[in-house]
């Protein structure tokens, strides 16, 4: 599992709204609109009501119940385009990212260089989108099923995300 810094409240607003126009085709009068709500909601003024026009979208937004998750997960879609090209199967949450690949014990050494190449690449688009991977929170779990023999079992205790080396933990399943 992948964990991002500050997921929500580091997402660069210009390259969202780009992505916004080019990629899902969204026009001026939405984009301008988000972009007032984006910009009202990182205000630090006392009047930021002011910005937007009408209360409701405001108290929307500070519910929580605006539009961040669902921006967010929009930032986020050309990390799935990576992962899926590399032949992953992936689960995105939030700012959780879970990667999961088939492997045995004969092949997890060359699983874990891929892995770790496939996260090089991933923490230069969050570069790139001005994003960050908390290495130390990242967890690495190998499952095996319980009646695998200890020598099919992978031998692999760490694999490397960043600067960080990670240790692997081994589950059995049913």
């Amino acid at each position: 599992m992948l964990d991002l810094s500050a997921a929500f409240d580091t997402i660069n607003h210009e390259i969202l709204l780009r992505r916004l126009r080019l990629r899902f085709g969204l026009g001026n009068p939405v984009l301008d609109w988000l972009g007032v709500i984006l910009a009202w909601q990182n205000s630090e003024s006392v009047d930021r009501i002011d910005c937007v026009k009408g209360a409701s979208i405001a108290l929307w937004c500070t519910l929580g119940i605006g539009p961040r998750p669902v921006l967010f997960a929009l930032y986020m879609v050309p990390l799935e385009d990576i992962i899926i090209h590399h032949g992953l199967d992936t689960v995105i949450f939030a700012d959780d990212t879970q990667l999961y690949i088939a492997c045995n014990a004969k092949t997890d050494y060359s699983v874990v260089c891929r892995i770790e190449a496939y996260v090089d690449e991933i923490r230069e688009w969050m570069r790139e989108n001005l994003l960050a991977l908390n290495d130390s929170k990242t967890e690495i779990v190998w499952f095996s099923s319980r009646f695998k023999k200890a020598e099919a079992l992978p031998t692999l205790t760490e694999v490397r995300i960043g600067d960080v080396k990670i240790a692997t933990y081994c589950a059995a399943c049913s």
